[in-house]
């Protein structure tokens, strides 16, 4: 219900703000659903397979402040989240504080960093909540703390101010090792949509099916640090990671839904839009191609979450041209049952995977810290993860 309830207004601010243009409370509105963002996220109880097992380590494995050591800021160890984790439980605070400080400092940077770049910002808030803000906000707490800094740090990049976007990196990297790799990734900001874009694209393709053959059988080889060894293991072998090993129809929608991702960027760009927001195509290429390397690797699936928020803000520019076209030959309701038409199926293929009956009972029926309700089919799920361990009795 809570979800319905946040899609409808969205909705109605859709239309009167992005598409009609209307200026008034636009930004009481969009403070609004900030707040129901953090609010939803942050109140939840027992949602997200990942939340069980943060619970658990919570109550069991965090150390208070007086007994961290040099070896929480080991790579791989996540000192910056350890030290929120250790800081709410030394003064006594449950887990949800915890789930609250979590998705005000994830979800204030995100609608900071869309409506800096973008004037569709409900439209961008909108696909971000059907598409990713449960994953985000659920399941990868740590990496979504970098991912909301990283953002920032990528712009820092693209202006030339070095060192204020690799303090940024290395603040993401105390959050989760993973942006280690997102650090390399300015190597690639000079590249475009053009002849040898597409080249590369198709080349990341490639990879991502020969990489995933090379990393089941030589992960054991890979020494970076023994925390880092083990997790890369573990999401190697774990079958959830492996999940979207795909039959044909799933490779099929994840190339229109990623073809989605690239005519928008090619509409964009030919329309000639302003520089301004055209400095983010190289972002937006750098997440075609984990885009196209995770469809062949899964676990490439981390790495497009760094890079995701590109692709909603273009496909959300994309949208709102298809209705904001000239409506001089051709009458406002039929520009919109047009633009319908087109952005349908892209709606239908984000939610067609949220609607997985595996995926969907992890967020669904909502419960809240206040009512406690635990679902079977939730709990069952979560103990075939060995995410139904000891905790939610503390919650």
């Amino acid at each position: 219900m809570i979800s319905l309830i946040i899609i409808l207004m969205l909705l109605i601010f859709i239309l009167r703000y992005d598409i009609n243009g209307k200026i008034k409370y636009r930004n009481h509105c969009y403070f609004i659903m900030l707040v129901f963002f953090i609010l939803v996220a942050g109140l939840r109880y027992r949602l997200g397979v990942d939340t069980t097992r943060y619970l658990t380590s919570f109550y069991y494995e965090t150390p208070e402040l007086h007994k961290l050591s040099w070896k929480n800021l080991e790579l791989g160890e996540d000192f910056l989240f350890t030290l929120l984790n250790s800081v709410v439980l030394t003064f006594g605070g449950k887990f949800y504080i915890v789930q609250l400080l979590h998705a005000t400092f994830v979800n204030t940077l995100i609608f900071k960093y869309i409506k800096k770049h973008t004037d569709a910002i409900f439209i961008s808030i909108f696909i971000y909540f059907i598409w990713q803000y449960a994953l985000i906000n659920m399941e990868e707490m740590r990496a979504s703390m970098s991912l909301a800094v990283c953002l920032f740090a990528n712009d820092y990049m693209l202006e030339k101010k070095w060192i204020k976007g690799l303090l940024l990196y290395a603040i993401g990297c105390l959050f989760h090792a993973s942006t280690i790799l997102v650090m390399l990734m300015p190597l690639l900001f000079f590249l475009r949509l053009n002849k040898f874009g597409i080249v590369v694209l198709a080349a990341a393709l490639v990879f991502g099916f020969m990489i995933q053959s090379f990393l089941e059988h030589y992960i054991a080889f890979m020494e970076v640090s023994d925390t880092v060894d083990e997790k890369a293991a573990n999401y190697i072998n774990n079958e959830r990671y492996m999940e979207s090993q795909k039959n044909i129809l799933g490779y099929l929608r994840a190339m229109i839904l990623y073809g989605y991702a690239i005519v928008s960027l090619w509409y964009i760009k030919k329309g000639k839009a302003h520089d301004c927001f055209m400095r983010l195509e190289p972002l937006m290429m750098v997440f075609l191609i984990f885009a196209m390397v995770g469809i062949g690797m899964p676990i490439a699936y981390r790495f497009v979450r760094f890079y995701v928020i590109y692709c909603i803000l273009f496909l959300s520019e994309f949208i709102i041209y298809l209705f904001r076209r000239d409506c001089s030959r051709l009458g406002r309701y039929v520009i919109y049952a047009k633009a319908l038409v087109i952005i349908l199926p892209l709606f239908f293929l984000i939610v067609r995977g949220r609607m997985k009956e595996e995926t969907w009972v992890r967020y669904h029926p909502y419960s809240s810290i206040f009512d406690r309700k635990l679902d079977k089919k939730r709990e069952i799920q979560y103990s075939t993860y060995d995410g139904g361990r000891p905790g939610f009795d503390k919650y």
